[in-house]
């Protein structure tokens, strides 16, 4: 594979696991007691299930693409063409964390978004285990243990991936990214659970 390709391929990741955790987000939002994920239709409460395991297996995808992408010999023309590439132009660089053309906030948003996206996945799957009753058996402790270390684990490692990546290109173009990872850290750990507790009585 060569790096654009790679890159498109992370893009892809990052935009199934943006509609996967929206979906089920929305639904938690909403109350409903019934949610597809994955093409399976799974009570609120159960989603953990599944989540779980999806959400580790979409990190380590993007954490080995990644790791593909610092390995591979890059030209400075690859290197511009995966700065300027945009999964649609209404999201603009949303999903590529290595975008690096463009006005300010496009520059901004893709590593951020990441990281905010990361926060509500793991809300998500916190989440979904709270609505069992009651929600701190031994097995539920032990699979939130696991899954949350593994996503936690992987988060960080993917973290240090795209900051070395950044490097690899050239880090002055990127700098504008690492500083408003703060403020998507900030967000991403405040907002879901103030939303969350803000929806609608469970139906």
């Amino acid at each position: 594979m060569t790096a654009v390709s790679l890159v498109r391929a992370i893009m892809q990741i990052i935009f199934f696991a943006t509609t996967t955790i929206a979906v089920i987000f929305a639904n938690f939002l909403l109350r409903r007691a019934d949610t597809t994920v994955a093409g399976v239709m799974l009570p609120a409460r159960q989603i953990h299930a599944v989540l779980g395991p999806v959400l580790v297996l979409l990190n380590a995808l993007l954490f080995v693409y990644v790791c593909a992408l610092y390995k591979i010999h890059t030209s400075n023309v690859e290197v511009a063409e995966l700065q300027s590439l945009q999964k649609y132009k209404v999201f603009g660089a949303a999903f590529n964390p290595f975008y690096a053309s463009g006005g300010i906030f496009a520059n901004a948003v893709g590593y951020a978004f990441l990281i905010i996206l990361w926060w509500f996945g793991a809300y998500s799957f916190v989440y979904s285990i709270g609505l069992n009753k009651p929600p701190d058996t031994p097995f539920l402790f032990g699979w939130q243990t696991l899954i949350s270390i593994l996503y936690f684990a992987l988060g960080i490692a993917s973290m240090i991936a795209i900051q070395a990546c950044w490097q690899k290109f050239g880090f002055a173009s990127y700098q504008l990214k690492l500083w408003v990872s703060f403020v998507g850290i900030a967000i991403g750990a405040l907002l879901p659970p103030i939303l969350l507790r803000q929806g609608l009585p469970f139906k």
